[in-house]
């Protein structure tokens, strides 16, 4: 591995393991920043922001907040509280990178709806295993099958605990500070 994606923090991964999933919110929840970056982000935010199974958290990003902390605790706990979160990408050429929430959304014990992107795979995600892939163009062209084909994934619950179970044994700050040292050994033989 010579790349190091994001991690997920051990207090992230105790705060999804307390909630469990049935008693989580039946909705779909949109959370990250609404900007041109992210026109899929944007379609959904104004398109269907009245739609009652949609519900929208908006995050600045990281770094970007004077007030972080709140920010993201807000943040995790918007996670927490929903069944399903979407992962949506940004446009070329920063789709191809690696958002946090790509770990945060398994680590809040939710189910991932995200878009397919390169390396997926070498992380782990497997559709239909531990997470759900949805092309980004289906969102903007037929929003209310998505929504469907969502409310009809068969056992949800399990997929979801999968995918914590994922991050929680591979994608944690404890995990990436071994790769970290195992590369730099590595380099310096």
């Amino acid at each position: 591995c010579s790349w190091f994606p994001w991690w997920v923090t051990d207090e992230l991964i105790s705060f999804g393991a307390k909630k469990k999933f049935e008693t989580k919110e039946d909705n779909i929840l949109l959370s990250g920043r609404i900007s041109d970056s992210y026109p899929v982000r944007q379609f959904l935010n104004y398109a269907h922001r009245e739609n009652p199974l949609l519900k929208i958290h908006h995050h600045p990003g990281y770094g970007i907040d004077h007030n972080e902390n709140k920010t993201h605790e807000l943040y995790y706990s918007a996670l927490n509280n929903s069944k399903y979160c979407l992962q949506i990408n940004a446009k070329e050429p920063l789709h191809i990178y690696h958002l946090a929430k790509l770990f945060e959304i398994p680590a809040s014990g939710s189910l991932m709806i995200a878009n397919p992107i390169p390396r997926m795979e070498d992380l782990g995600f497997i559709h239909k295993e531990n997470c759900i892939l949805i092309e980004e163009q289906k969102f903007i062209d037929d929003f209310e099958s998505v929504i469907e084909e969502i409310f009809s994934i068969s056992e949800p619950e399990e997929i979801a605990k999968r995918g914590f179970e994922l991050v929680s044994s591979r994608h944690t700050t404890e995990k990436r500070v071994e790769q970290i040292i195992t590369k730099c050994l590595e380099i310096k033989k």
